[in-house]
């Protein structure tokens, strides 16, 4: 969710200093588990100690094939022991599961106090009375990942897997009993916790409407004050509001605040600029709870002739469809993984996302919001439509769990409320969408679907004949290119012409690019489209093929083929304003090897390209004509020779991005690299990073056709391999994943194969430090033992060394990380400079490391 009282990956070292009264615990570690059913497991005298220790996200079985007959269906154990501290006393206890797969039964000391339908929407539990501090508390939690005829998707067959286990994070809220209210505990239509509105959105004034549900679980009445301040990135208030309320014992209060935020930063998928709504809860000048909600300013619109408008511009999304799995863990990616797929989607061209099929993480979609990437928020849903009425009241449910649990996130623009594929009724699209309109009020609500004309927007597929439609509603194509191409689901395909792995060389790969290219220029033709979405961003897992379903423009490894450099091509070489830069590109479509197709393929977004055989020049050529694409195609007859190929991509006359591809020799090395994400690693027993291990030739070409098998290590430190451990190479370049354990250090992977150099890359975990918490927030102290001092004046922090401990002449780095674990900062310190000054700090949590030294601090 994008609304946090402490960001969530590192709140557990606050849990006995933080100047909260409200705080958010990761409560992710310590787990134990059991595959299989396992009687009497939920009670407290139960013995676990043969269980297997772990940490979520965590999914119910390694997958080492993709053969969904190893895919395990059925239940599975969780269990957990912890003792309330003194940060529990006197406090609400709320404990929320992010997700869990997919009949949840939770247990509390041996009592059975939730069962929870359905594997993808966050559900909470006041567990207050259940809990005593000082005394042990156990939960229990038995799964069921099998489908169920009572709730979506239902079907035993659809186009994903539903990997079991606890599968996303769970956290512990503790609040005073005069607290903002959670939205999911709430239940509450268009209501509970917090819900941002945008009345008004211009460049020159934005009214922001926040309406804030604080509940009084106090025995008598208490008189509240809450006050609301948005912020801006670089953590400066730009609007505030107080109101007062006395509110009786047992009795909430929805407060209805207007604020106006003059010559705002609009959010768009260019400039996603954000700010935050920090709301803050006290009685009587004691403060009772603070909340931060990340946001964005902006306004949308549907129409059939003018497609999609974002803050009165029209705007033609490019997206691609994204399933969450990931392999070997399936859907159990930690937040770097989902930031990871955000951020690959954006890089090769993507500004729009569909969430097939299903509600998917608050880290991807905060990620979203982060890169600039549109979202379609999709309930589950596959082929399944039972005339039942317990099924068509958990599909409301969850449509109102989905909107309670994206609503504030200025990426989702539209809300796929009806099943995918299904032939459902128009009764019952008649009452999801009611359902979703009451959820979400106003103008800036828009469903879609494609059976029925209940819905907002009509999204259908090209094999379904939107790019033939006379349906007056705005149009969204949600899907192409896969079946136009031949592809339907059966093994084998027979002239599918888009499913293609990396490993099936230089023919394939262009073949699937260059009909991605076709399909979207057939889209790029019809005036009246909002924007499309390809199938798809990766490859996956389904019921539907063994091993893998090969549509994606990026494998399930994260490794991309030509296809996704096409797409990247279709970005504006001036589009460099946001987080995700794109600029000026040049891609040769070729491995360059005996037997390369002849023409060859470049894709780039300059004006012309000069093509160089050994640096001689070979033509200058512009894009092919005759397509709608924004960036066509080029093409050169260059017939093979062994050699380098550059292309120089050229915009004015002037060389303004390069690339260049060589004929391979004969393996010689390996090369390592760890993929985190550009995050920092966390040392919390979940996190996963990608090692990939290129086979190379002796000048560092990476070889397309070698297929050798490569056997990893972990040579040294805390991490732990995931998956198959000796992996034949595809297209030259074989992958493992590695996973943290709860003690931080330096991780070395190895990487061997017969007859080549050893290749090693080394990557380090960070644990949390328990010490060196200081507020900013109108105080300055020195951070415990870490010997480092920050102080805050105004907008600036000032960090100081002490001279005696950098530690040599030439002085150290000072990294900084946000609560998500991105580097935000590194800046040097030295022995006779060894102070600084930060500024355009946003607000929140921030770790801090200069050599062996640590701090975490939070800006207020």
């Amino acid at each position: 969710m994008a609304l946090r009282r402490i960001s969530g990956l590192l709140s557990m070292v606050f849990m006995a200093s933080c100047i909260y009264a409200g705080q958010d615990i990761r409560f992710s570690s310590g787990w134990k588990f059991y595959q299989g059913d396992a009687s009497g497991a939920q009670a407290t005298a139960f013995s676990d100690g043969a269980w297997t220790g772990v940490a979520l996200p965590h999914t119910a079985h390694i997958e080492l094939n993709y053969s969904t007959s190893s895919i395990y269906m059925g239940v599975c154990w969780y269990r957990k022991t912890f003792t309330p501290d003194q940060a529990y006393q006197g406090k609400k206890c709320f404990l929320e599961f992010e997700a869990a797969m997919q009949t949840a039964q939770v247990y509390i000391n041996g009592a059975l106090a939730l069962t929870h339908m359905g594997g993808y929407t966050p559900f909470v539990l006041d567990i207050t009375n259940s809990i005593t501090m000082g005394t042990p508390t156990v939960i229990a939690v038995r799964l069921d990942n099998t489908p169920s005829s009572s709730f979506p998707p239902g079907n035993t067959n659809p186009d994903f897997l539903y990997f079991g286990g606890l599968y996303r994070d769970v956290t512990i809220h503790l609040t005073d009993s005069l607290h903002i209210t959670n939205a999911m505990f709430a239940n509450t239509p268009a209501g509970g916790g917090i819900f941002v509105t945008y009345p008004s959105v211009s460049t020159s004034s934005a009214t922001v409407q926040v309406q804030t549900q604080v509940l009084n679980e106090y025995k008598s009445s208490q008189s509240c004050a809450l006050s609301t301040s948005i912020l801006n990135s670089a953590g400066l208030q730009v609007a505030t509001l107080s109101s007062t309320q006395t509110i009786a014992a047992g009795a909430s209060n929805t407060f209805t605040q207007s604020l106006t935020v003059t010559s705002p930063q609009l959010w768009h998928p260019d400039h996603p600029n954000l700010y935050v709504v920090r709301s803050a809860v006290s009685d009587n000048s004691r403060p009772t709870d603070t909340v931060n909600t990340t946001i964005g300013i902006r306004t949308i619109a549907f129409s059939h002739a003018n497609g999609f408008s974002i803050n009165n511009q029209r705007l033609v999304f490019r997206g691609a469809n994204r399933h969450q799995a990931y392999p070997y863990i399936g859907n159990a990616a930690p937040i770097s993984g989902q930031y990871r797929d955000a951020l690959l989607m954006k890089q090769y061209g993507f500004n729009f996302v569909r969430m097939s099929h299903y509600v998917q993480s608050h880290g991807y979609v905060d990620a979203c919001d982060k890169y600039g990437i549109l979202g379609m928020a999709c309930m589950p849903g596959w082929q399944y439509n039972p005339a039942t009425t317990d099924f068509t009241n958990n599909c409301v449910a969850v449509v109102r769990e989905m909107i309670r649990y994206y609503r504030n996130h200025p990426s989702i623009i539209v809300w796929e409320t009806s099943l995918n594929e299904a032939s459902y009724t128009d009764a019952w699209a008649q009452t999801i969408n009611a359902a979703a309109h009451q959820e979400f009020p106003g103008s800036q609500m828009f469903t879609c679907g494609w059976q029925t004309s209940e819905f907002d927007v009509y999204d259908a597929s090209s094999q379904g004949g939107v790019r033939t439609t006379t349906d007056t509603r705005p149009v969204i194509c949600c899907e192409y290119a896969d079946w136009d191409m031949g592809c339907v689901y059966a093994t084998p395909i027979t002239g599918c012409q888009d499913r293609v792995a990396r490993s099936d060389g230089d023919a394939a790969l262009l073949r699937q690019a260059t009909n991605d290219a076709a399909q979207l220029s057939i889209n790029r033709g019809l005036s009246w489209l909002a924007g499309d979405a390809l199938w798809s961003a990766y490859d996956y897992q389904t019921w539907n093929m063994d091993p893998l379903t090969t549509s994606g423009v990026l494998d399930i490894f994260r490794l991309p083929k030509y296809s996704a450099w096409f797409y990247r091509s279709q970005r504006s070489p001036g589009d460099t304003m946001g987080p995700v830069k794109a600029g000026p590109m040049v891609f040769i479509a070729s491995s360059w090897m005996s037997g390369s197709a002849n023409p060859v393929t470049v894709f780039s977004n300059c004006d012309k390209v000069s093509l160089y055989l050994n640096n001689t020049l070979v033509a200058t050529n512009s894009p092919a004509s005759g397509t709608n694409l924004e960036h066509p195609l080029f093409s050169f007859s260059v017939p093979f020779q062994s050699s380098t190929l550059r292309a120089d991509g050229l915009i004015g006359g002037v060389v303004r991005a390069t690339y260049s591809v060589s004929t391979p020799g004969s393996a010689n090395k390996i090369s390592v690299a760890i993929d985190t994400a550009n995050m920092q690693f966390v040392a919390d027993g979940s996190d996963i990073a990608i090692v990939y291990a290129s086979i190379l030739d002796a000048n560092g070409t990476v070889i397309p056709s070698a297929n050798t098998t490569v056997t990893f290590s972990v040579s040294s430190g805390p991490g732990d391999l995931v998956g198959n451990t000796s992996v034949a190479a595809q297209a030259g370049i074989s992958t493992v994943l590695l996973r943290s354990r709860t003690t931080g250090g330096a991780i070395t992977v190895s990487a061997t194969a017969s007859g080549l150099t050893m290749g090693t890359a080394s990557v380090t975990s960070y644990t949390s430090p328990t010490t060196g918490i200081v507020n900013l927030f109108g105080t300055r102290s020195k951070p415990g033992n870490s010997g480092i001092s920050i102080g805050q004046a105004g907008a600036l922090l000032h960090v100081k060394l002490p001279r005696g401990e950098a530690p040599t002449a030439s002085g150290v780095n000072f990294t900084l990380y946000n609560a998500q674990g991105k580097l935000v900062r590194e800046l040097a310190l030295s022995k006779t400079d060894n102070s600084f000054r930060i500024d355009h700090l946003s607000r929140g949590v921030y770790l801090g490391r200069i050599g062996d030294k640590s701090i975490m601090f939070v800006k207020e």
